[in-house]
């Protein structure tokens, strides 16, 4: 009887190492792809921003630009509530 019951704790134990085991396996493949996919994420924004900088001379001349427009659509909104006007050299 005592064998018996050692036999099925044995047999307890070794299928919930296997099973342990199997969620682990499991677990670090998931992790390993995220990881691959943060690492090919960093490189494109690193080519990315390295590209940007050594255009940013070129692209300051469209930043200014956009927000002029964004300004100028903001003062339209305070405009449109509070009654001011907002105009340039054109009109």
């Amino acid at each position: 009887m005592a064998t018996i019951c050692l036999k099925k704790a044995e047999s307890k134990m070794l299928a919930s190492k296997l099973e342990a085991d199997n969620q682990a396996a499991i677990l670090r493949i998931e992790a390993e792809a995220r990881l691959s996919v943060a690492k090919d994420k960093s490189q494109a924004l690193m080519k990315e921003s390295a590209a940007e900088s050594a255009q940013a001379n070129a692209m300051e001349g469209t930043r200014r630009h956009d927000e002029k427009l964004h300004m100028t659509s903001a003062l339209k909104d305070v405009a449109a509530r509070g009654h001011m006007v907002v105009s340039n050299k054109g009109g």
